[in-house]
């Protein structure tokens, strides 16, 4: 969750941009709602189907566990 805090801690910069960040979670409904109350600035997605993410292919393998 550091990438998230980075950009929750750019809220100034994306509102002159008059930007929206839109952040993509795998996890459920109520962990993905617990997220976006922790980071305010964003908008948190919950996409625990997994169909958002698998179309757009932004899913990204990680070596290792």
């Amino acid at each position: 969750m550091i990438e998230l805090g980075q950009l929750e801690n750019r809220f100034d910069d994306f509102e002159k941009r008059k930007t929206r960040v839109i952040v993509v979670s795998v996890d459920g409904p109520e962990l993905s709602q617990k997220t976006q109350q922790q980071f305010r600035h964003l908008t948190v997605l919950s996409d625990s189907s997994r169909v958002l993410t698998k179309t757009l292919e932004i899913i990204q393998a990680h070596e290792g566990p």
